[in-house]
């Protein structure tokens, strides 16, 4: 899956150079910018790069292509998809794609746990949180900044992996539900929400 997902990254990145020398005629002719790409800067939760940039390119009009990288909690983040604007670069976009969670070493960490006798305890726990493939839906919104934007980005995220990490308490005692649900909470797939800069 990690191959398949590096090898789609590789052909929306040469796509996006061929695109480029294409996507001078009509684009923006009645838009201030008139640009027909745009570098992001990216916050986000679930989104396609976490914290990190993307290139988001002009096929047409209505339609952009995008690629990016950064990191999240889940280790390193790649994305790639497409997004339909009304009318490319502004107002609102669909948009959809995938992301790449590399996951993270075997790590420790102090989480609650519950021993033979039903005493909660806090003990170390060792996590590796496993690479996950998450398919995003979203819509954006992009406001003109002078001659860039800001955007803010909503969906859902869902995870296509079955095993998103595996641990073992080093007491030998049993995770705490409330651990095992603040786990679950961190890992890729759900709500998907990201504020952004372009330029």
């Amino acid at each position: 899956m990690k191959n398949l997902f590096i090898a789609v990254i590789i052909v929306v990145f040469k796509i996006s150079l061929f695109a480029l020398p294409l996507a001078g005629g009509g684009i923006g002719e009645d838009n201030p910018i008139n640009d027909h790409y745009f570098i992001e800067l990216e916050l986000g939760w679930n989104g396609y790069v976490g914290t990190g940039s993307r290139i988001d390119i002009s096929l047409n009009d209505h339609f952009s292509i995008n690629a990016g990288a950064g990191m999240g909690y889940w280790g390193y983040r790649l994305g790639a998809g497409f997004r339909a604007y009304n009318r490319f670069p502004y107002g609102i976009a669909f948009a959809m794609g995938l992301s790449y969670n590399g996951g993270t070493v075997e790590r420790e960490m102090k989480l609650r746990t519950i021993g033979a006798a039903g005493i909660v305890d806090k003990d170390p726990v060792l996590i590796e949180l496993k690479p996950v493939t998450a398919m995003n839906v979203s819509f954006l919104y992009s406001l003109p900044a002078g001659r860039n934007k800001i955007y803010l980005e909503m969906g859902y995220s869902f995870a296509l992996s079955s095993q998103e990490y595996t641990y073992i308490v080093e007491s030998g005692n049993e995770l705490h539900p409330q651990s095992k649900e603040t786990l679950d909470s961190l890992r890729p797939g759900g709500f998907l929400f990201s504020i952004g800069y372009a330029f």
